[in-house]
């Protein structure tokens, strides 16, 4: 999820939490993002730190003067300056949250510092909006419901299902999170635009309905 506009911007689904599974899904967000490396934040699984480090490696500049030996064949990678990474450890005795710590892995404090002031998160490094996000699909997606007769029985199936949530929750549902005051009272008194999170991200102008969803082809992929 991008915050602050909610945007849900890939889902995946791993039964074992692997490493592996992490580096693919990163991989995923990363293509989907253009590259760029915004300030990422997870609880303390440390298959996350592993996958950021993976994707996000680039190239190290050539030096100035060559030294001596033979050259790299390919040249050395190293960790983008760029990025920012903090865990959030919750310490639960009894089942109920007795603490709570945050450590910064990559970046430095007066950047992340900077990021969540820009960014409008409203508090300190947390991992709450995705935690309330994970509870909404189980709400009009039965397959995610706990010990429900309508689980899956193939994930393949479940994927698409999950896909589908996220393309109406983030072209065919207002957020109120995300909503603009209007400077003047429009019709039949609204003071309020509803907005959705793909609308905050400025990837449409309007809220879709599910039959345009379900209706919209894309375009072929380019075959050369």
């Amino acid at each position: 999820m991008a915050l602050p506009g909610r945007l849900r911007v890939v889902s995946s689904i791993s039964q074992e939490r692997s490493q592996a599974d992490a580096i693919a899904f990163l991989a995923q967000f990363k293509a989907r993002t253009a590259g760029r490396t915004p300030l990422f934040t997870s609880d303390k699984l440390p298959a996350y730190g592993a996958a950021l480090i993976a994707n996000y490696r680039t190239p190290e500049p050539p030096p100035l003067k060559r030294a001596a030996g033979r050259p790299r064949q390919e040249p050395k990678r190293v960790l983008d300056p760029d990025l920012c990474y903090a865990q959030v450890d919750k310490r639960r005795v009894g089942g109920r949250g007795v603490e709570v710590r945050r450590r910064i892995i990559f970046g430095s404090a007066d950047a992340i510092a900077r990021i969540l002031q820009a960014d409008a998160w409203g508090g300190p490094i947390n991992t709450a909006y995705v935690e309330c996000n994970n509870l909404t699909p189980r709400q009009s997606n039965g397959r995610l419901v706990r010990k429900t007769l309508s689980h899956s029985k193939r994930q393949h199936f479940l994927q698409r299902h999950i896909a589908l949530e996220d393309a109406l929750d983030n072209f065919g549902r207002p957020h109120r999170a995300v909503r603009v005051r209007l400077p003047r009272p429009a019709a039949q008194g609204r003071t309020w635009e509803q907005r959705t999170p793909a609308m905050a991200a400025g990837l449409t102008d309007q809220i879709g309905s599910l039959d345009e969803l379900l209706s919209d082809r894309l375009s072929p992929p380019n075959i050369v």
